[in-house]
């Protein structure tokens, strides 16, 4: 099944073009007469172009995987940012609670007494508060001034300021009866999801054929509040793995930061046929198993110089295998591209290579 390196270069020559005229009219002219060159030149075209269109698909499918993968990294790159501000606010916000926290008036409560430590902002509202010291070996005491019952709550302005004692604060004593209540406002439960509408674009990747290949991205998500989580969720409520889904009908959840979320049912990731590449060693034994297909088929596998190497129908639905043999029974090593025509028009093509 081998070409004459000659005759192998001038075909080579004639497709590209490379041929002088002179030799161009002389190998046409035996083109005209020579079926065997004739067939020769033929499926050395084909497997030319089965060759590029191979290698079309596979930078086709990398650009695409690229494109993917910055969707993603920008959308991580968003959430940083996005949880790096709130990160801060939320830091500002508990410094000034625990500020306000320390300013609050503190109120001790004892058994027969109720004392709070009064600093009078106005000179003129008390009087007569004097200190004076003893010589018992107890600290410094603090006179203290009965208030009568006519003083109630509503006598203590915001004016009089509360503070921590020490030996040098001024004292009230307050009789049992006159208290200080404390009223705690209980805040109004908000609903933060209310009008939160979350929007998105989304992008279906098929899957390959049998196996789990398929991927729902997701990108330009607005609405409600970063970061977002996304979840796919199918027909019995597993969660799963964007970009190992089999064919079936999903749905997307996407959620806020608030937990607020919108629901994208019917989100269907259909099959497709993927080239495929593979290698075997048929001198220990091994087969190639042929891609099982719903529709019967026939199978073509070209040499690199793009002569037909082997043949064979396929049936659908079957298990069938290749044991590295060509139509003449010849074995031989090497990469060999190979093309499945099926019954509804329909094509798969990919790589085979055998090793030893």
């Amino acid at each position: 099944m081998n070409i004459g390196d000659t005759t192998y270069d001038k075909i080579e020559d004639y497709l590209n073009g490379s041929l002088s005229e002179q030799d161009r009219i002389l190998f046409e002219k035996e083109l005209s007469t020579n079926t065997d060159l004739a067939n020769k030149v033929s499926s050395h075209k084909i497997a030319n172009e089965v060759i590029i269109q191979q290698r079309l698909l596979t930078i086709k499918s990398m650009i695409a995987d690229e494109h993917s993968k910055a969707i993603e990294k920008n959308n991580q790159i968003k959430y940083g940012i996005g949880g790096a501000i709130i990160g801060s606010v939320l830091i500002t916000a508990l410094s000034y609670y625990y500020t306000i926290k320390t300013d609050e008036p503190t109120v001790v409560n004892q058994n027969t007494t109720s004392i709070v430590h009064l600093h009078p902002s106005n000179n003129n509202s008390l009087k007569n508060i004097s200190k004076s010291n003893n010589n018992s070996k107890q600290n410094s005491s603090i006179n203290k001034i009965e208030i009568p019952d006519s003083i109630h709550q509503k006598d203590l302005h915001s004016d009089h300021i509360l503070s921590i004692p020490d030996e040098n604060t001024q004292v009230i004593q307050l009789p049992q009866k006159s208290t200080i209540d404390v009223f705690e406002q209980t805040p109004t439960e908000v609903d933060l999801c209310k009008g939160i509408s979350i929007r998105a674009d989304m992008e279906v990747k098929r899957t390959c054929e049998d196996e789990s290949t398929g991927a729902v991205i997701v990108s330009n998500i607005q609405g409600g509040k970063v970061p977002y989580s996304i979840e796919i969720i199918d027909h019995e409520k597993n969660i799963l793995q964007n970009r190992s889904l089999p064919s079936g009908n999903y749905t997307v959840v996407i959620s806020d930061a608030n937990k607020c979320s919108t629901n994208y049912s019917n989100i269907e990731i259909k099959e497709k046929i993927c080239d495929k590449d593979y290698s075997f060693n048929p001198f220990v034994g091994e087969v190639w198993n042929i891609p099982v297909y719903k529709l019967n088929g026939d199978l073509s596998i070209y040499e690199k110089s793009g002569l037909l190497y082997y043949k064979q129908s396929i049936t659908a639905n079957a298990s069938e295998s290749w044991n590295g043999y060509g139509s003449n029974n010849e074995l031989e090593t090497g990469y060999f591209v190979f093309i499945i025509h099926y019954s509804d028009g329909s094509s798969q093509r990919g790589s085979v290579t055998i090793v030893r």
